[in-house]
């Protein structure tokens, strides 16, 4: 079983050390307690059985990882750059009938999964949506799967923030809240493992910064601008 863990995920055990791990800041603890307490019992009641502990142990390291918020610095740009929400890779870019380019990420079980406020303004509305939990990089499908749309206005124009659920990833966490001023950079929320993320901008009011299977960084990359 370790060792099948290892291979699996032993390129990323490697980027981490047990003191990089208590340096490391993480949501786990915030936005997962109960699978932190689940794991530390079965710990306690197996603290006899080293394959069942030390497999806790990693497990629990690894979900520190995955649930981990990077401190990032905020670029300084000027306010007619939009940034990337999340990390991840261009999965898509499309036009709507509505006039809207939108762009898809996708994240891996192994990106940064928190997401931050691509540009300043104003939260005009939050809509959730139940659905289902398709892969989160089959566009056709994972359109039906659970989301949460974050509407942002400023000056410039109305951005439209998705967060989408993928088939490992089952809850969205969104810390928007209506009619409240937020600026780029601030942390927007988090989708737990696999996810995929859509921003939509006005295509008569932007330039595109980026294209399909380009890799992007949440909160640095700048993706477009306001024209």
């Amino acid at each position: 079983m370790l060792s099948w863990i290892y291979k699996l995920f032993g390129k990323y055990l490697s980027k981490f050390s047990v003191f990089s791990l208590i340096k490391m800041k993480t949501l786990l603890f915030k936005e997962s307690i109960e699978l932190v307490v689940l794991l530390c019992v079965i710990m306690i009641i197996f603290k006899h059985y080293n394959f069942i502990f030390t497999t806790c142990l990693v497990i629990l390291g690894l979900l520190c990882f995955f649930y981990r918020l990077p401190k990032r610095l905020r670029p300084d740009f000027d306010d007619t750059i939009i940034t990337s929400p999340s990390d991840g890779t261009i999965l898509n870019i499309s036009t709507t009938k509505e006039g809207l380019y939108k762009i898809s990420i996708y994240l891996s079980i192994f990106n940064v999964h928190t997401q931050w406020y691509p540009v300043n303004g104003l939260i005009r509305n939050i809509i959730y949506k139940k659905g289902e939990f398709n892969l989160a990089h089959i566009l056709e499908k994972s359109d039906f799967n659970e989301k949460m749309t974050t509407i942002i206005q400023n000056e410039h124009g109305i951005v439209r923030v998705d967060q989408i659920a993928g088939q490992v990833a089952r809850r969205i966490v969104n810390k928007s809240i209506s009619n409240t001023y937020i600026k780029r950079g601030n942390l927007m929320g988090m989708i737990k493992l696999s996810s995929r993320v859509d921003i939509y901008l006005p295509v008569k009011k932007v330039k595109l910064f980026v294209h399909k299977d380009d890799t992007v960084t949440g909160k640095s990359t700048p993706i477009a601008k306001w024209i």
